[in-house]
């Protein structure tokens, strides 16, 4: 009686050999999937957002939004700032503790270019 409990150790070592090996060994040769790149490019679509507007710079090219996730969006040309109602607004509109909500996205370097800015809560329906 005394082989078959080393047998028994001896098939169960080489058991777990080969599943550890054959579950390490893909990722051993992985190369980057387009997924992993597609992860670290910027964003093209458009992020939603809704927030208060903590901070507004003076030259007209930031504004700062959230209290739990602060994030700065960077205003351009292509901003389109909106009133509650759909009218177009300029940046002086725009001031600290408004309401605001639109779309912003990711660029190089993790710079978040705002799409749109609406003024106002959702209107109801």
């Amino acid at each position: 009686m005394p082989p078959f409990p080393a047998l028994f150790r001896t098939a169960a070592l080489a058991g777990w050999l080969g599943v550890t090996t054959a579950l390490a060994a893909p990722a051993l040769y992985a190369e980057e999937t387009p997924v992993a790149e597609a992860a670290a490019t910027p964003s093209r679509r458009a992020i939603p957002y809704r927030s208060i507007i903590d901070t507004v710079s003076p030259d007209g090219t930031y504004i700062t939004i959230g209290s739990k996730i602060v994030r700065t969006l960077r205003i351009t040309e292509a901003t389109r700032i909106y009133k509650g109602d759909g009218a177009e607004e300029e940046f002086a509109a725009l001031y600290p503790g408004l309401e605001v909500r639109g779309a912003y996205r990711k660029l190089e370097g993790g710079v978040l270019e705002a799409i749109t800015i609406r003024i106002g809560p959702k209107p109801s329906r």
